[in-house]
């Protein structure tokens, strides 16, 4: 009976690590990450001004480029008021700005993709109550890095001397995966019980030595979780190892 019972205590404790490495492994297969980068030009925007904005783990030798599954690049162009200003509106307005956009989306691209002539162009009302359009956004897809060139910026109203109101902000939006290293083996697992050792070693199992089992269980694993660390602009990332 006595042997009946430690048989049964092990087969349950047994199960119990089982269902733990179903849990854990998917999380170890790779490590999920929503990533933004932008780059803000914010006052008096005129001809000439050029923007740039990168992921950090492009064209970057500390990253293994081929162990990051992009799953989706998303950009954003926009072109809006500055609404902080102190700037006194004293009439409406249109004001329009026309940029060239050159990025790139593999590490080994020699010359940029070129988007010529882009327009942008917001509008601002001064009757109370009036709707206006105080922001333009263009939007296109897979750049890891661009520049923006701004070729012009140009406002009947306001005439030549166009007042510090504007903010142009690049944006890159990235959902992506990081593949595990293939050289982070799992150590094999050691299940502890008093009296009771079992050995986990790959799919084979080691052997059993007589004594009183009690119901605790000690898990040891070898790769530990990805850190956590935060960019700037707030939001959380999940960096590799």
């Amino acid at each position: 009976m006595k042997q009946q019972m430690m048989a049964q205590n092990i087969f349950y404790n047994l199960r119990r690590i089982c269902l733990l490495l179903f849990l854990l492994v998917p999380a170890l297969r790779s490590v999920a990450a929503l990533e933004p980068y932008q780059h803000v030009l914010r006052g008096a925007i005129k001809k000439g001004d050029v923007l740039t904005v990168k992921d950090e783990k492009f064209q970057n030798p500390a990253y293994d480029w081929s162990r990051i599954n992009n799953l989706s690049v998303e950009n954003l162009i926009t072109f809006g008021l500055f609404r902080d200003s102190s700037y006194t509106f004293k009439k409406s307005f249109s004001c329009e700005l026309t940029l060239k956009v050159e990025y790139w989306t593999q590490p080994d691209q020699q010359q940029p993709i070129t988007l010529d002539d882009i327009k942008l162009k917001v509008n601002y009302d001064t009757t109370y109550g009036a709707s206006y359009q105080a922001e333009a956004v263009y939007h296109f897809k897979n750049a890891h890095r661009y520049k923006i060139t701004v070729k012009d910026i140009s406002s009947a109203e306001l005439g030549d001397k166009i007042p510090p109101v504007f903010t142009l902000n690049a944006q890159i939006f990235i959902d992506r995966k990081y593949l595990p290293d293939d050289k982070a083996k799992p150590e094999p697992m050691t299940v502890t019980t008093s009296g009771t050792t079992v050995g986990l070693a790959g799919r084979g199992m080691g052997t059993m030595d007589a004594g009183e089992p009690d119901w605790s269980v000690t898990v040891g694993w070898g790769v530990a979780p990805a850190r956590m660390s935060t960019t700037w602009s707030g939001l959380l990332l999940m960096k590799p190892l």
